[in-house]
């Protein structure tokens, strides 16, 4: 697998420099999951980036009733679990190999080891996930807004 190819697709490192990639590139592991295999389950310790570098995955949430619901399906160039370099403790959802899948993955101990060593490529990446992070809440404002009304009046 060609990594830096990988992560050149992913939003969040598309504006890196090439040697930027081959930094990140240089930190980063690779992992092959089969169909049906679970890359993270809602609740697990949340531990690093993912990158998808060929493949697609499934992303589930469970229904207030306990079933599984699909939310989505990502796809190359997509980016999973950016919020554990951020300092979130765990996953809020549960993400599966909706087909054989390549990953990249950026452990947060691999980041602190950058932050140390390299720290321009570490701060760009960590402030492009803000960044992201800012523009789907803005996406999401009005669900959130209409969400928190809702529970006020069934208070």
């Amino acid at each position: 697998m060609d990594r830096v190819a990988a992560l050149k697709r992913c939003r969040l490192t598309e504006t890196f420099s090439p040697t930027g990639l081959k930094i990140l590139a240089a930190v980063a592991k690779e992992r092959a999951v089969e169909a049906g295999e679970v890359v993270f389950s809602a609740g697990d310790a949340a531990t690093g980036l993912f990158v998808i570098a060929e493949g697609m995955v499934s992303v589930r949430a469970e229904a207030p009733n306990g079933d599984p619901v699909e939310l989505g399906r990502l796809r190359v160039g997509e980016p999973l679990g950016a919020l554990s370099l951020l300092g979130a403790k765990t996953h809020l959802v549960t993400v599966e190999a909706a087909e054989p899948t390549l990953l990249v993955e950026l452990t947060a101990e691999a980041l602190k080891k950058l932050l140390e060593q390299k720290p321009q490529a570490a701060l760009k990446l960590l402030l492009a996930i803000s960044r992201d992070v800012g523009a789907r809440l803005d996406t999401a404002a009005p669900q959130l807004r209409a969400f928190a009304v809702a529970q006020l009046r069934s208070s």
